[in-house]
């Protein structure tokens, strides 16, 4: 789907669509003396073409050219002088098109150099959620099983409105819903966070909301669907509340009741959030506020993610971020040890207009013992930026800073993956061609590349990816979006990169 645009129109179709506009006033003559078009190469299918007259739509076909010429009526400008612009509305299904030449001024002859070339997508959409059983707005992405298939947590949907766990086969491509949360007054609802598969086989994960205090819960879950709620938040006001994503302690294995820290946006001595850990003692699952947040004014405050357990050479510590707080208020980075139970703050973004603001993910701790993390705001143009930093000294290092438009990201919203390559990988909530987000390559040296555009309404594909990616040996990367597909409730997709 094409959109040709200029200074005072816009139309769209449902495949490819140009709408022609130009001149630089009101007082232009518009006599439509030449006419502005080119070729489509390597579409899979007939593209749909509206000129700005509004008239019925042309059917262009794979290989073939378009022109468009204006009319009086139409307030379109086709005169020596007129500037014009072609971009994509929509992708032919399966396909990324490209356009060359897509905007320049109209001089003494036709234009008939605009070049559309359309080669096989990376990306492929394996399921649509409807918002039923099988649920909406997947917020959480996807964990691998022991048995293969991949499972995860929908925010909405559900037989009670409020969230599903779900069980998807990557061969088959069939999604299949579980577990319905909310069933009681005491079940957990809005499930947000990943799952983690503990030793005993079953998943271990929060909800942000729902349990007998309607503050969230900790729950346990089989691969058959099976829910039991192990512990509801928010029991008294200094408890932890709205838990975030938990981290399990490796060294807990193989005991089959390992030890989880995670983080809350509520609750605790001063309502900011706090640290927890929750382990099983024996006979319950016992919860432990380690630390609470908002102490001060330049204390982190709200952290919106869970907490990166260090390897390697930070056995035994932890590294989060909140969301607010600090020296200027825009969010901190902190290292939390659970040998003796300190937390540190190790750096406060927005010292600098170049700085992120408001981090919002787990940072992800790469082989040089370095942790990587992003921010949804700051950077040069406050649409987020890709930091690193050194743990033993809180150093910060801006690696990317999002650029928006048609080209780049904005607003990162997933966590920092390592691919098979080295480099790391990523997901942008807004952005890219359709302004939907998109699919990122970053090297350790901070080059990033764009490597897919989400198309969004008005075709199959997703919008607006949201949730951490699942990455195979194969170089196939999976994860989801939270509003997109056939349904508008979110998708399953998978990008395949080479190595």
């Amino acid at each position: 789907m094409l959109k040709y645009l200029s200074q005072r129109c816009l139309l769209s179709a449902s495949a490819l669509i140009l709408s022609a506009c130009g001149g630089s006033s009101d007082n232009v003559s518009f006599t439509g003396d030449y006419t502005v078009g080119g070729t489509v190469t390597g579409a899979n299918s007939a593209i749909l073409v509206i000129n700005d007259t509004g008239g019925n739509p042309d059917s262009v076909s794979t290989d073939a050219s378009f022109s468009f010429s204006g009319q009086p009526q139409s307030g379109a400008c086709y005169t020596a002088g007129c500037t014009y612009a072609v971009e994509m509305a929509n992708q032919p299904s399966g396909q990324v098109c490209a356009i060359a030449n897509a905007a320049g001024t109209i001089g003494s002859s036709n234009v008939t150099d605009i070049a559309v070339t359309c080669t096989s997508s990376p990306e492929s959409i394996a399921y649509s959620f409807t918002g039923g059983v099988d649920g909406g707005q997947p917020v959480s992405g996807l964990s691998k099983g022991d048995d293969g298939n991949f499972y995860g947590v929908s925010a909405t949907g559900g037989d009670y409105g409020f969230g599903s766990f779900y069980q998807f086969n990557p061969s088959t491509k069939q999604t299949t819903g579980l577990y319905s949360f909310g069933a009681t007054a005491t079940d957990g609802q809005t499930p947000q966070s990943g799952l983690t598969q503990a030793c005993d086989g079953d998943w271990y994960a929060a909800t942000s909301a729902g349990g007998a205090n309607g503050s969230g819960t900790f729950y346990t879950i089989t691969s058959a669907g099976e829910e039991r709620v192990l512990y509801s938040f928010g029991a008294t006001p200094a408890d932890a509340a709205k838990p975030q994503g938990l981290t399990v302690d490796i060294t807990s294995c193989p005991n089959p009741t390992p030890t989880f820290y995670g983080t809350s946006t509520r609750g605790g001595d001063n309502g900011a959030g706090t640290i927890f850990s929750i382990a099983f003692d024996g006979v319950n699952w016992t919860e432990k506020v380690l630390h609470s947040f908002g102490a001060s004014e330049t204390a982190g405050a709200i952290p919106v993610a869970g907490m990166a357990r260090g390897d390697g050479v930070t056995t035994g510590k932890y590294y989060g971020t909140t969301k607010n707080g600090g020296d200027w208020g825009y969010g901190t980075f902190f290292e939390y040890d659970a040998s003796t139970l300190q937390t540190t703050r190790l750096h406060s973004f927005g010292a600098t207009a170049a700085d992120g603001r408001y981090p919002n993910q787990k940072p992800r701790q790469g082989d040089d013992g370095n942790l990587y993390g992003t921010t949804s705001a700051g950077g040069s143009n406050e649409l987020g930026v890709i930091y690193k930093v050194v743990p033993s000294s809180g150093a910060e290092t801006i690696l990317y800073t999002f650029q928006g438009g048609v080209s780049d990201g904005a607003r990162p919203s997933s966590r920092l993956k390592i691919g098979i390559d080295g480099n790391l990988y990523g997901l942008t909530s807004a952005g890219g061609y359709f302004d939907n987000g998109t699919f990122y390559q970053i090297t350790p040296d901070g080059v990033e590349t764009t490597l897919y555009s989400f198309a969004g309404a008005g075709s199959s594909d997703g919008a607006t990816p949201n949730a951490s990616l699942l990455r195979e040996v194969n170089g196939v990367w999976w994860g989801t979006t939270v509003s997109g597909g056939a349904s508008g409730q979110g998708t399953i997709f998978s990008i395949r990169v080479s190595p």
